[in-house]
């Protein structure tokens, strides 16, 4: 009998705060632990100091148990693909995933979970029963099918999300 089929779901961060992206991301991961084995995350050194300081401790110990000393570099990091199952690396990848600009965990056999830009982007693949979970933990936001009509306020979206990172205004 085949298994039903994974589809990704996005979480609607519209409106929401710093705080609130960052607990719904972590909704997600937490829901997901049975499920996910890998995970990387790029750690943005340049901007630690607006971390709270739990999120930079957890950024410490995953720079120090990944990175070796002589590939650090002062302003932008990477985990590189790795086993989050051990304790330790979890809660450490849960806490500071938020902050990243990319996270990507796996389950055994595909990428799962898609986060961005600080939690503004929260993507994950889930079949009928963890969505129905998911979907309860983070009530009241929204959670869409990614596969939908690009409507004018995704397109508007859109166009900041290209302006912030180009330093262009769109017309």
């Amino acid at each position: 009998m085949d298994s039903e089929p994974l589809v990704w779901w996005v979480v609607d961060t519209d409106g929401l705060s710093d705080d609130e992206r960052a607990e719904a991301c972590r909704v997600v991961l937490r829901g997901m632990r049975g499920v996910l084995v890998r995970g990387e995350c790029d750690i943005p050194w340049s901007v630690a100091d607006t971390w709270a300081p739990d999120v930079l401790a957890a950024a410490t110990r995953l720079r120090d148990r990944f990175i070796p000393e002589s590939e650090r570099d002062p302003y932008y990091l990477q985990t590189g693909v790795q086993d989050v199952r051990a304790p330790g690396v979890w809660a450490d990848f849960v806490t500071f995933a938020p902050e990243a600009f990319d996270a990507t965990f796996w389950s055994a056999t595909e990428a799962v979970v898609s986060l961005s830009d600080n939690a503004d982007g929260i993507a994950f693949r889930a079949d009928a029963a963890l969505w129905e979970v998911l979907t309860d933990r983070l009530a009241p936001i929204p959670v869409l099918p990614a596969r939908i009509p690009v409507t004018e306020r995704t397109a508007a979206r859109m166009r900041r999300l290209l302006s912030r990172i180009t330093g262009h205004r769109s017309r």
